[in-house]
């Protein structure tokens, strides 16, 4: 939300897991978005159901720790992960250096910003990202194809 503020002519999408609740999020939330910026439920309706839909054209994507990092980094979107309160450990992504990882809403601000200007971020953690993916994913690599079709 105080992204959302800070950059008013960004426009921001919080995709709630399906755990989240709209409602529980408003009441907790002293800070509204600004219009443009929108909080969907997981149940929305008019809004895609597949991750992958979300991630299409994405420029960036922010999290804590969520396994969606993984499909936004297969899809080349540049991964920022966010640990305020320094409770995410051994985080394998995070760990490998294939996240920008950051502490506080300044460092977020900070690189949100640099990456969508110049994509130094992004370019930044490419080595990583690839390496990172390449050892996680077996089925990335070159794979001769199967001589005969599977039934």
């Amino acid at each position: 939300m105080r992204l959302s503020k800070a950059m008013p002519d960004v426009p921001i999408v919080i995709k709630l897991h399906r755990k989240d609740r709209l409602d529980t999020i408003k009441r907790g939330s002293r800070i509204v978005p600004r219009p443009g910026s929108r909080v969907v439920s997981h149940d929305a309706h008019g809004f895609p159901a597949d991750i992958y839909d979300w991630l299409q054209g994405c420029s960036l994507f922010l999290t804590g720790a969520s396994t969606v990092a993984l499909e936004a980094m297969v899809m080349d979107v540049p991964v920022v992960t966010m640990d305020f309160c320094n409770e995410i450990h051994d985080v394998d992504f995070i760990d490998a250096g294939a996240t920008v990882h950051v502490a506080n809403g300044e460092m977020l601000e900070q690189v949100v910003r640099e990456t969508l200007a110049t994509a130094v971020t992004a370019r930044t953690c490419e080595r990583r990202v690839k390496s990172f993916i390449e050892k996680s994913f077996y089925a990335l690599t070159d794979i001769p194809p199967c001589a005969a079709p599977m039934r």
